[in-house]
Formats: structure tokens, sequence, C-alpha cells
């Protein structure tokens, strides 16, 4: 079994057991390199369609022939447990440091000055109509039509002027009035805002509600099965090694997938949304599909935490797990240890929890 993992926009990295490939550029139009031939591929829609860009079929090499044949065959081989064994080792470092992602705090939006008006270019455009009908041996009629010319010109350019600075403060205006509204914790603005700042996440999101300066949010986080099932290695002899990973390390991962993208979510909110103090979050995942066809999810986790217990955070020393345990004003949780494995939430006694998901509409939010 192989796995599949976005590490950056546009690129996502596989592995299997026919080598690393990877695909670079948007689903619509994409181009695959690696293990295989080179291809293209477009996903717009339902339909995808893919087709080699490379000669005709590969044939596998054989143990017969020359030795430099062989050893050629070796060293490929090498080389492409080295590439899988970078290719996973970068997979599992991307998950451990999903809420490492940093988050520019919202500024109040200023609009540059509008730009001036040229009056020299103004007055030749003006000079120059006036004068097209004007023999050039009228001298008195020109100097008239030019004099005449000008101030209309500088007319205009005072009118230009003006109308482009009252553009410019209406512009700002409204900008303002959006900045303090987004301050003041405005229901729609806030929620507009969060909903553009989710549109573009690997883990899509959603706000749901906005209660004076507390978000209701819900992030949809991969399942196991876009975890990779081996982990990479050294030899004793130094050289590349590939092993099966081991349960508690698969339910480790998982723990960090979860935490680090619910993690992840509520640092973008808190800085797309500056009024806001606190965030109440709840990460679901999908639980496949029911007998009428419509998807389903299934409650991972559920946390309040406020913008506060973020200051001092050091989010590159400590994995997700333990930061989440820290900053959570309350956390909701379904472990059992000493696995580290998270398993769906128990929602006989959390009507609070069983109201979001009932609000969720999984079909639309997408596949984690």
């Amino acid at each position: 079994m192989g796995f599949s993992i976005r590490i950056a926009p546009g690129v996502r990295v596989r592995a299997s057991s026919r080598g690393v490939r990877t695909s670079i550029g948007p689903r619509i139009a994409r181009v695959h390199v690696g293990a295989g031939r080179t291809g293209f591929s477009t996903g717009a829609g339902p339909i995808g369609y893919y087709t080699s860009l490379g000669g005709g079929s590969r044939t596998r090499g054989t143990r017969q022939g020359t030795g430099y044949a062989t050893s050629t065959l070796a060293s490929a081989a090498r080389l492409d447990k080295i590439d899988r064994t970078m290719a996973l080792a970068a997979a599992l470092d991307a998950i451990a440091s999903l809420h490492q992602e940093k988050f520019t705090l919202a500024q109040r939006p200023v609009l540059p000055p509008p730009p001036p008006v040229d009056p020299e270019a103004v007055r030749k455009s003006h000079v120059d109509a006036a004068l097209k009908r004007i023999s050039a041996f009228k001298r008195a009629e020109r100097r008239a039509a030019t004099s005449s010319a000008i101030a209309h010109a500088d007319q205009a350019v005072m009118q230009e002027t003006h109308r482009r600075v009252g553009a410019w403060k209406q512009e700002q205006a409204e900008l303002d009035q959006f900045w303090a509204a987004l301050l003041a914790n405005d229901p729609a603005t806030v929620m507009d805002q969060l909903a553009s700042a989710f549109e573009d996440n690997a883990a899509p999101a959603a706000p749901l509600a906005v209660e004076g300066s507390e978000a209701t949010l819900t992030v949809l986080v991969p399942d196991e099965r876009s975890l990779p099932d081996q982990m990479p290695g050294v030899t004793a002899a130094g050289n590349p090694s590939i092993r099966k990973m081991t349960k508690a390390e698969r339910d480790g991962y998982s723990h960090l997938l979860v935490c680090g993208y619910l993690l992840a979510t509520v640092k973008e909110a808190f800085a797309v949304a500056p009024g806001l103090t606190s965030i109440r979050i709840l990460a679901v995942r999908s639980a496949g599909i029911t007998a009428y066809g419509e998807r389903r999810g299934e409650a991972m986790a559920a946390a309040v935490i406020q913008r506060t217990a973020l200051d001092g955070v050091r989010w590159k020393e400590v994995n997700a797990s333990v930061i989440l345990m820290d900053v959570a004003s309350q956390l909701i949780l379904n472990q059992r240890p000493p696995s580290p494995g998270l398993r769906p939430l128990d929602l006989d006694k959390e009507p609070e929890i069983v109201a979001i998901m009932e609000r969720i509409d999984f079909d639309d939010l997408g596949e984690g």
C-alpha cells in the first residue's frame, strides 16, 4: 500500500512499491514525474484523464546480462530506495509540523493615494485639440485658442483631481467601515472573512457561528488512509531502509494529524479576525457514505481555545498533541492510554457537539 500527501500548494508526493512520483500543478493540469513515465493529467470535474509524455513501453531489467547492467540496476534500485526514504521522511515531517504554519495578523487596509493628474499632458491634449483646425498662419487666433485651452485644461485637472480624491476617500471609508465591523466582531463580516481565508486550506474548514467575540468553527481532517504505512530508517551499515509502521506509530501520527490541523485552523482564524478572543472548534472526518448516498462524518476532537493562550507557545519545539492539551481551556478527546490513537467521540452526552454535527453539510465541506 502506498501513500499520498500534499507537502506544498500544488505539490503532492506519492510513494508505492513502484517508487516515488511527484505531482506538480493544480488538479486541472498536473504534471507527474518520478517512478514510471512522465505524464500529464487533467481532473477538471468528476472525470480525470491521464496520458504519458514519454516514449514506448518500459521493459523490466533481468539479472541476466553483463556485470555492468547488473551493477546499474543495483545502483538504480538503491537510488529508488533513497528517494522513497526521503519522501517518507518528508511526509512524516510535514504531518508533525502542521501546527507550525505561520499566519500574518490582519491589519487595517489602507489604500495608496490616488495617482496625481499630469497637468502638462492634459494641457497638451487640450491645446492640440483646440489648434487642430486653426491654420498655422492665423497667429492671433491660435494664441487666443491656446490661452482658452490652457484655462480649460487647468479646470479639467482640478476636476479630475477632485474626482480621484473623492473616489479614493469613498473606497477608503468603505474599507474603514469593514475594518471597524471586523474588530467589533460583526457576525456577517467575521463569517465572510473566515470563509474567505479557509477557501484554499488543505484541510477544509468552515465558520459556523459568531457570538460576541467567540467563533465556532469546524475543520475536516483526513482519515488514517492518508497516512503512510511505512517508516524510513538507516541500517547499521548506513544504507537507507524502509520498514512497516507499527500500529502505535500510525496512531501517533494520526493523533498529530488531527491536532495539527485543528491548531493551524485556530491560528489562521485568530490571524484574519483580530477581534476574536475565543474559538470553539470541532475536528471531524469523513466516515463513509450512507445507504442513501449521503456523506456522513464523525467527531474526532472538540476544543475551546482563547487567543491569549497562544502567547509564548513554542510551536517548533513542542508537538501538536502537547500544545493542544496545554492551550485548550476545554478539550474533548476519546483516547485510551497508553495508545496515542484517537477514537471518534462518544456523543451520547455531548448535545452541543451533536447540534454542531447536524449543521455540517459534509458533501459541501468536501473530502480531507
